[in-house]
């Protein structure tokens, strides 16, 4: 099956460095799946034209924008630029993209698109070409839709040449502070309805499963499986500290986007980077106290709401009155004393999703730093997979927590009282 485009003039390139920002993708799992993508599929990208019009018609090039700049930043400002594959033209599920024609020949001269079905990746069959359109304007540029990640071979041809590209229609993860305020609500506004959903049954009646295989997983659900496997098992922790970290939240983060994309297909989970506050931090001599004065966005109204200092339930924004989850009769002996899916050491009373920034029992965690880029680079220049993964779930993120979540409660006059009472031996052990 293919699908024809109207033809449009070919326009200049657009030089106006103020309307280029960069895109971000998330290196790991997301990264490495675009580079065997690329690399499986360049192959069959080509050109074919006549012998006379070979060089001038080698030099076209399509550029695709969106709202944060030019797609070619992503292969550019990464190690995919070593590929050097000019043929592939970067675009996003659900997000309207400007095609723009640059170098060689008449910039009168006109072209047709035709989307055809591309080759198969290493996960799926390629798309059916209906799922990609380019809408012809008036003003220069035409405009692509995809509605279906995956490969598209596109064929740009005038009256004597045609030209193939290979469109990657690929989810872009970014960092939080790179989203715009429309995507930045589309995740949030799909991340939350997974918490409000009275459970997963309920939500899949709501949200069914999408025709890309995109199922619903309600916060019951979620925290069910983390909880069994891990912190709620006295007898084995089978998701941390070990060869089953890495692993297991690589899935559980896919699962996680899944369930919103059967919110919002149109949503993606950004990544924060808090190796830029850990480097702030570090820089001026600040213990992880000082994490919000850094960044006072990500837990304010805007985002993921706040508590007071000393703990307790969010008082703003959508996780305002967020509730924990209450453990059902075939989950009773992973929930804590007070029927929660929390730890059993946790004794935490209260309905509600809580937290205490940077606060464990009146004290600062300061023997938990926030990672810098310096102990992410110890990780990754690590030679062994076997200390990579003991270490990549404690070093790697395990401070962020501790400072985002806190202990609190009685402990904090219980802490005080300890120290008080043993104040002379704890003096001769510092």
């Amino acid at each position: 099956m293919n699908t024809e485009y109207g033809s449009f003039p070919r326009t200049p390139n657009e030089t106006d460095e103020s309307k280029k920002s960069f895109f971000t993708i998330l290196l790991g799992a997301t990264g490495v799946s675009l580079l065997m993508a690329l690399a499986a599929t360049y192959s069959f990208v080509s050109s074919v034209h006549s012998q006379t019009e070979m060089s001038e018609f080698e030099l076209l090039r399509v550029v695709a924008w969106n709202e944060y700049g030019s797609s070619e930043k992503v292969l550019q400002n990464t190690p995919y630029s070593k590929l050097q594959l000019p043929n592939i033209v970067l675009i996003e599920p659900y997000r309207d993209t400007k095609l723009v024609i640059t170098g060689g020949g008449n910039n009168e001269q006109d072209f047709i698109w035709t989307v055809r079905q591309g080759p198969p990746d290493l996960q799926r069959q390629a798309p059916d070409p209906s799922h990609l359109t380019i809408k012809k304007n008036n003003h220069g540029s035409d405009t692509a839709f995809c509605t279906m990640p995956g490969s598209y071979t596109v064929e740009l041809q005038s009256l004597t040449t045609t030209k193939q590209f290979l469109f990657s229609c690929l989810y872009v993860k970014r960092e939080m502070r790179q989203l715009t305020i429309a995507d930045r609500e589309k995740f949030l506004d799909a991340m939350i309805a997974i918490w409000r959903s009275p459970d997963t049954e309920t939500g899949r009646l709501i949200y069914p499963t999408t025709s890309e295989g995109y199922q619903f997983l309600g916060i019951d659900r979620l925290v069910t499986a983390h909880h069994r496997e891990s912190s709620g098992s006295v007898w084995c922790d089978k998701w941390h500290d070990g060869t089953g970290f890495l692993f297991h939240h690589l899935a559980f983060g896919l699962a996680f986007e899944s369930s919103m994309r059967a919110v919002d297909k149109s949503a993606t989970m950004p990544y924060w980077d808090f190796t830029i506050e850990g480097e702030a931090l570090a820089r001026d001599g600040k213990g992880p106290s000082g994490l919000l004065k850094i960044n006072p966005w990500i837990l304010s109204s805007t985002w993921f709401g706040e508590t007071i200092y000393t703990g307790g339930p969010i008082v703003n924004s959508r996780w305002k009155g967020a509730n924990a989850t209450k453990a059902i009769p075939s989950t009773k002996n992973f929930a804590n004393a007070m029927g929660y899916m929390r730890a059993p050491w946790n004794m935490n009373p209260t309905p509600y999703v809580s937290r205490a920034v940077s606060y464990v029992c009146d004290s600062e965690p300061v023997n938990k730093p926030i990672p810098t880029c310096a102990t992410h680079l110890e990780l990754a220049q690590m030679d062994s997979l076997q200390n990579f993964l003991s270490y990549v779930a404690g070093d790697g993120h395990g401070p962020m927590h501790v400072n985002l979540g806190g202990v609190f409660g009685d402990c904090s006059t219980a802490m005080n009282d300890l120290r008080d009472r043993h104040a002379d031996e704890l003096a001769k052990k510092n």
